[in-house]
């Protein structure tokens, strides 16, 4: 069987025929003869012309032949087409999954941090200026027995009272260029909290805050009686429920903010940052330095920023996916 084609040219209309066979694919001024691309060249009186040798494709031309429907093909033509077609869906694989997993992660280096506050230890990790101020409270009071596994000898202790509280302040400057920061730090909340409603006490309700440059990130209400009647989570609970030391009457708990379970990756590029953690709500009554009615610790404050990606790694990052994007295109031609 053969087929036929009509190509014009400087000699005018003309028409050749050739064997086709199923491998490989050829270029449009090529013809398939014999398992092999050759060149189809027409002589002025339209009279079929080709060269001796066929085009080399990367196949021999003569080697095993199967017969299947009527088509015929060489053994060496059929598997390299399939090596072909397998790295082909290779090199799309690698660039899928390229794709996806600069598409899913933030091209981020590590955070870097740009405040630490150990109660004790003291202050650390800044880059220019850094404060923090206890506001009605103590910046490295005695921590009661139950909350040292976990605090150590001595914590940040706030036992403001109205609504809102005066709020323990830290401020830090000189900050490098970002566009998100993580605050992490360890929190205990302090006998009588009364959580969401009377459920878990008379006065309620009782509230905890963050804002970060006078934005809130973060209120929940906590609940030393009842954990469903609070909205703070307790995935993040160090204990609950149980006197940690402070006054005898009341329950305590704890929390781990620091670590994956901190506020990560707030929005902010500013130089500048000034946080505030605070209690608030209309059942707030505050307490004393030894705990009095309720109050709040913290410990192992830390402040870090993620850096905008450098120019150069997205350049290089960019170059690799053009670069198999080109040799994608060269194996497929």
């Amino acid at each position: 069987m053969g087929a036929r084609r009509v190509r014009e040219n400087s000699s005018g209309p003309g028409t050749f025929f050739c064997r086709f066979a199923v491998f490989p694919r050829c270029r449009a001024e090529e013809c398939r003869r014999n398992g092999a691309c050759v060149s189809a060249r027409l002589l002025p009186n339209g009279q079929r012309s080709h060269p001796p040798e066929p085009r080399d494709t990367g196949a021999r031309r003569n080697g095993p032949r199967v017969t299947f429907l009527g088509i015929t093909a060489s053994v060496e033509h059929f598997l390299h087409r399939r090596m072909h077609m397998a790295t082909r869906t290779a090199i799309r694989a690698v660039l899928a999954v390229l794709v996806l997993l600069v598409a899913a992660a933030p091209l981020h280096a590590a955070p870097i941090t740009v405040f630490r506050y150990d109660a004790n230890s003291g202050l650390g990790g800044c880059p220019g200026t850094c404060v923090i101020a206890a506001g009605v409270g103590n910046l490295s009071a005695t921590t009661p027995a139950g909350y040292v596994p976990w605090f150590g000898a001595y914590m940040v202790h706030n036992w403001a009272s109205g609504d809102p509280a005066s709020s323990v302040g830290i401020w830090a400057d000189t900050l490098p260029a970002h566009d998100s920061l993580d605050l992490e730090f360890l929190l205990a909340i302090i006998d009588s909290w009364d959580g969401n409603t009377v459920a878990g006490g008379t006065v309620y309700p009782d509230y905890f805050n963050v804002k970060v440059d006078g934005v809130s990130v973060f209120s929940a209400t906590y609940d030393n009686f009842l954990t469903s009647d609070q909205s703070a989570s307790t995935a993040n609970s160090l204990s609950f429920g149980t006197n940690l030391g402070f006054n005898a009457g009341w329950a305590d708990s704890a929390y781990d903010f620091t670590g994956s379970l901190g506020l990560l990756s707030i929005p902010h590029s500013a130089s500048t940052v000034h946080i505030e953690l605070f209690a608030s709500g209309a059942g707030w009554q505050g307490g004393t330095s030894t705990g009095g009615d309720e109050s709040f610790g913290l410990n192992n404050i830390r402040v870090s920023v993620n850096a905008v990606p450098e120019p150069a790694s997205l350049l290089l990052l960019g170059t690799g996916l053009v670069g198999l994007g080109r040799a994608w295109r060269k194996r497929r031609g």
